[in-house]
């Protein structure tokens, strides 16, 4: 089935004020921004003196990425304390570089390398990007998708400000996607909702529209298989028709979706569903009048209708 969202228009995504928690460690190394080791990042010497062994540690030091391999099975992966991932909300794409770019005019905008990442996955490019006073250039970081790459035709060499925001656009956009990706390692869902997801991690609600837009197209996101497996799992929960339903729209889920999703669910007996449902809870029906209205209020909750409930109980009472 094609996908329904190829626009960012086609989503309606809340504003957001505050923050969420960090998700766990990512159990991927692939969709992780792997620290890059300097002089300052290892331990200094008596008297805030450099230790005059750091260059030969940073020799015989694993490559990053290896050694969070060996151990991911021991501790979770933890990012060191200089890296920008430690902060309570990560920074967005791209990165600025602390160290400074090439002598170059000042209003010069250039690619200084493209280099393949992410075991070829991704490609890192370093853009040179004047300084509002105009003083000198700085260096910022950032990664594209290959079809990013390939679709941009980037080479290294001077560009306009023009295409220098091309380029910081797209990283915005290959940032967002790939930790969209990270999100749905934890489980399917609807576009709709990673989109809001990602505007709650900081992402501009327009690019997170696009990501959502651009995993939905690629058959990242198929919320039709989702939405009939999250109704599946409702009814396993003893939920009601009504419930089902309540969950589905609020996790974002399109109409259409929900519909068929619902319609999978047509040869469901409702009734049946609810017997077992208070078997579970209650044992049997009790005789106490207060109690069974207290019965009736629970399934109510749970997404009955009045009509159903009773039969339901009839057909406890029938077995009693």
């Amino acid at each position: 089935m094609a996908p329904r969202y190829t626009h960012p228009e086609d989503f309606d995504i809340p504003a957001t004020h505050g923050g969420e928690a960090r998700p766990r460690p990512l159990k991927s190394r692939r969709l992780v921004d792997m620290p890059e080791f300097s002089s300052e990042s290892f331990p200094k010497g008596k008297n805030n003196a450099p230790n005059k062994d750091a260059e030969n540690q940073k020799e015989k030091l694993p490559a990053p990425h290896k050694n969070m391999v060996n151990q991911k099975e021991k501790a979770p992966l933890r990012m060191p304390s200089h890296t920008p991932e430690s902060t309570s909300r990560p920074q967005p794409c791209p990165a600025r570089d602390t160290a400074p770019a090439p002598s170059l005019p000042p209003d010069t905008c250039a690619v200084l390398s493209v280099t393949p990442a992410g075991e070829g996955e991704t490609v890192a490019v370093v853009l040179a990007l004047p300084e509002p006073e105009g003083k000198k250039a700085q260096r910022v970081r950032f990664h594209l998708l290959v079809e990013q790459y390939v679709e941009l035709g980037v080479k290294t060499g001077t560009i306009t400000p023009e295409d220098a925001e091309t380029l910081l656009d797209a990283g915005r956009l290959c940032g967002a996607i790939r930790r969209g990706m990270a999100l749905l390692q934890y489980g399917d869902q609807s576009a709709r909702r990673l989109a809001y997801k990602l505007t709650v991690k900081g992402v501009d609600r327009e690019i997170a529209a696009r990501a959502a837009a651009y995993l939905t197209e690629k058959g990242y996101i198929r919320e039709d298989d989702t939405a009939t497996l999250r109704a599946e799992q409702g009814i396993r929960k003893g939920w009601g028709e009504r419930r089902i339903r309540e969950d589905l729209v609020a996790h974002g889920f399109t109409r259409e979706a929900v519909e068929e999703a619902m319609e999978s669910l047509a040869d469901t007996d409702w009734e049946e569903t609810c017997a077992d449902a208070i078997r579970k809870k209650y044992g049997e029906i009790p005789e106490d009048r207060g109690e069974r209205q207290k019965l009736i209020a629970a399934m109510m909750r749970l997404g009955y209708d009045a009509d159903t409930i009773r039969e339901a109980m009839r057909r406890i009472l029938r077995k009693q």
